[in-house]
This record gives C-alpha cells, structure tokens and sequence, in this order.
C-alpha cells in the first residue's frame, strides 16, 4: 500500500469572498493565526498567516502529485491529510470562515487514482465517496463537543493486487 498524506491547509477559496477577504476573515476568525508560529529571521518566531499556509497548500498538492504519479499498477493508494479536500464535511459551507475548514478540490483529488482518502478537520465521524474515491475522517473534535466520533473504529483495505497478501494479525 502507497501511502502518502501532509496538512493540506485550505486555500481559502470555498466561498463567495474575494481571496483577500477570504484571507482577511481567516487570520480574523481562525485561532491557527494566533497560535501557531514559524520561524522568523528578523526575530525568534512570528504567527503564520494566510499567504503561508497558502503557499503550504499548494506544497502538499505538488507532493500529492509526485506521490500519485510514482505509484505502482493496482498499487493500492491512501491519502491522509488534516484538511479535507472537500466541502461537503463543512456544517455551513457558505458561512464566515468556512473557507477554513475544507477546500473545493473533489475533482484533483479524484484525479490522483487514490482508493481511501482520510482527513480530519471535521470534528465528526463522515464517511462519504466521490466516482470510486473513498473519503472517511473520524476526528474527535474539542473535548467540549459531543459530536459523532465513533471510538475503536477501524478501517481494513482490501488486498487488490494479485500476490499480495495481508498479514495476518
């Protein structure tokens, strides 16, 4: 099995706002902005902002690429990320600040010939397919929220490629 996975930080696109408003209302609204630094040259560390996670977003997307492209005939392919690449595990995909929880991207990654996609983000179990891509995230969320986490929840790949076996546990 090829397994290839990053952050996938979104790219801020998935609603009506232009991108520097979409930017705007991110490092606004979004605790990543304030809470998560990087190094700075000019001085310890500094807080990322939209343009960063931006340029990292394109960066996991080229690895992804890369990843899709080296992968073996009937190799069986899964791609985790944190960030999904879809907007349908968002609760109100045209509200303030949606543009942070998932990115528009169900056409590339389906594009990739990956068989399970597992992401996070969602703070909720959903499992839901896109062609023959599946996509399954089963993230716990704060520990304040009460959402549908399912707890020893596993998930087993079938073994397509002829000769390959699965070991047995």
């Amino acid at each position: 099995v090829l397994f290839a996975g990053g952050t996938l930080w979104t790219d801020l696109r998935a609603t009506y706002m232009s991108p520097a408003a979409a930017a705007g209302d991110a490092k606004r609204s979004m605790n990543d902005y304030k809470r998560i630094h990087r190094r700075s040259q000019t001085r310890g560390s500094r807080a990322i902002r939209p343009e960063h996670t931006l340029a990292m977003h394109r960066a996991t997307k080229a690895f992804l690429e890369e990843a899709a492209s080296g992968r073996r005939d009937g190799q069986p392919f899964v791609i985790v990320t944190h960030h999904p690449p879809s907007m349908r595990t968002v609760d109100n995909p045209g509200a303030s600040c949606s543009q942070c929880y998932g990115s528009d991207l169900e056409g590339w990654a389906t594009g990739l010939g990956a068989d399970l996609w597992i992401h996070g983000h969602t703070h909720h179990h959903l499992e839901y397919g896109v062609g023959a891509l599946k996509f399954v995230t089963n993230a716990r969320g704060h520990w304040s929220e009460k959402r549908e986490f399912i707890e020893g929840f596993v998930l087993e790949l079938p073994s397509p490629v002829p000769g390959l076996a699965a070991i047995p546990a």
